[in-house]
């Protein structure tokens, strides 16, 4: 076969990217075509999304590749789960999407669950509780103006708002739609029985699509004010892996069943690869969660992750402090360890005003001396996040009753090098780290799957290890790791019991 040229439209809660991968038949290459910030607003008392810009920035980049190379195949668009949009009759977006950190989720999910029990949510969809979750927006939009989503026809979660508006399909790709808690985890189609219940229109629901299906063609009209139509009209748009993490996994590269994976970036997304979903009360107890996969069930929890990170980085900028991420780093080296130590998962850390205060605040609350500077702050949320790793290890070994050999991480968290060594030292594991644009990569070999380049999961883990490397961490200084975790379950115990 020749060369073939695909584009991976990657959206993250923090940047976008249009990505172009290379394919020769044995390995591909990746080239970044076009990045761009992707920042949330406020309107009308609401944090939402510029989806007018997110959509503006992904025309230019598929424009610009187009531009440069003519050759392209495909196109498909993976992104952030959960969060999603209201499209009119017409076709028309009827306003922007609310940020699934948005202040109104907590108190609806409060009120769905006085309707529907934790655990039979649970069974019937294997999603763990997360006040963001579709279910509990929907709720939520409904319940605030029900007048405000009367002229709404259909909606979709943010890559399958993409895809339309690029081909003109609406569809529901599963792997992002089974992140909703409003899917049968048993069918893998929409829990219509459990949404009525709640009151919930089930008329706005399209199809759930596979990924790997073609989506059709791109007729994008915007689109085709910036380059010739002649030139759109042979890219065909095909359904990734839509959700960021589920094409993420697609490309950790391992041929064995008895591995981890971590998929690290704004959010930590801990879990293995399991045949159905598992709905157990102890993965219930985890707060475990069944996503969907490529001919498969992802099992995983969700740890806050890197956002920590970033936020403190802002509020030292604020502060008068510009401090890069390399910056934080080096000084993190330099600080005391397993100091200050908290659980990322403290539902405050969602999207306090002041991040570095709030975790000082959360460290005197539990005993600990808070960290007093950048440095000591950011070793404590290195620290914090490895043993949190670790937690959730052991729940999911537990769960799934195996242990696990290693730790894949994949995403930007990838390039973190201080976060992978702890991760090894906390959990005991080798950690092996990349390739960093994971969502990229696995968007694209699902495209190839599509177009009968690859046929099976199996082609797709051999392309990754030929193309891609990965850095080995060896576990160190296991024994202080060992004591640091039980001082961690202390501290979690008292921090969540608000003592």
């Amino acid at each position: 076969m020749g060369v073939i040229n695909l584009l991976a439209v990657d959206l993250g809660a923090s940047n976008g990217r249009v990505m172009q991968a290379t394919f020769d038949g044995d390995a591909m290459k990746l080239e970044e075509i076009h990045r761009f910030p992707n920042m949330p607003m406020t309107h009308e008392s609401h944090t939402v999304w510029d989806f007018g810009w997110i959509k503006k920035q992904v025309q230019g980049g598929i424009a610009k590749a187009i531009d440069t190379q003519r050759d392209i195949a495909s196109v498909a668009v993976d992104g952030w789960a959960v969060d999603f949009g209201f499209l009119d009759s017409n076709g028309k977006l009827l306003r922007d999407p609310v940020h699934y950190r948005d202040e109104s989720h907590p108190k609806a999910m409060a009120e769905v669950l006085s309707r529907v029990s934790p655990s039979e949510l649970f069974q019937r969809t294997g999603i763990q509780l997360q006040p963001f979750n579709t279910l509990f927006q929907l709720y939520a939009r409904l319940h605030e103006n029900p007048k405000s989503i009367e002229r709404a026809q259909s909606m979709l979660l943010i890559p399958d708002l993409i895809t339309f508006f690029l081909c003109g399909a609406k569809a529901a790709e599963f792997t992002n739609a089974s992140t909703t808690q409003m899917l049968s985890a048993a069918t893998g189609t929409w829990d219509r029985e459990l949404l009525s219940r709640l009151g919930l229109p089930t008329h706005l629901l399209p199809n759930v699509v596979s990924p790997g299906q073609i989506a059709g063609f791109l007729t994008d009209p915007e689109l085709a004010r910036l380059v010739p139509s002649q030139a759109l009209s042979k890219i065909q748009v095909i359904h990734a892996a839509s959700h960021d993490t589920a094409s993420a996994v697609i490309s950790v590269p391992s041929e064995s069943s008895r591995v981890a994976y971590i998929s690290s970036g704004t959010w930590s997304l801990l879990g293995t690869e399991v045949e159905r979903p598992v709905t157990s009360e102890q993965a219930r107890l985890y707060n475990l969660t069944n996503e969907g996969g490529v001919k498969n069930h992802r099992l995983l929890k969700n740890v806050m992750g890197l956002w920590i990170l970033q936020e403190g980085q802002r509020v030292f900028v604020e502060r008068g402090e510009p401090h890069s991420i390399s910056d934080l780093l080096q000084q993190a080296e330099r600080a005391a360890p397993l100091r200050c130590l908290f659980n990322p998962n403290d539902p405050r850390l969602l999207h306090p005003s002041d991040m570095v205060e709030t975790v000082r605040q959360i460290c005197r609350e539990t005993g600990q001396e808070a960290p007093d500077d950048a440095g000591s702050f950011v070793r404590s949320v290195l620290d914090s996040l490895s043993l949190a790793y670790r937690e959730a290890l052991l729940q999911l070994e537990e769960v799934a009753g195996t242990r696990f050999d290693a730790v894949h991480v994949v995403g930007g968290g990838s390039q973190n090098h201080r976060l992978n060594q702890f991760t090894a030292n906390a959990t005991n594991r080798v950690v092996k780290a990349g390739p960093v644009e994971a969502s990229a990569i696995g968007n694209a070999l699902v495209q190839l799957l599509a177009l009968g380049h690859v046929s099976s999961r199996r082609e797709m883990k051999d392309v990754v290890m030929r193309s891609f490397g990965a850095v080995t961490y060896e576990p160190k200084d296991v024994a202080a790791w060992d004591a640091a975790y039980e001082r961690f379950q202390q501290i979690s115990q008292r921090q969540f019991k608000g003592e």
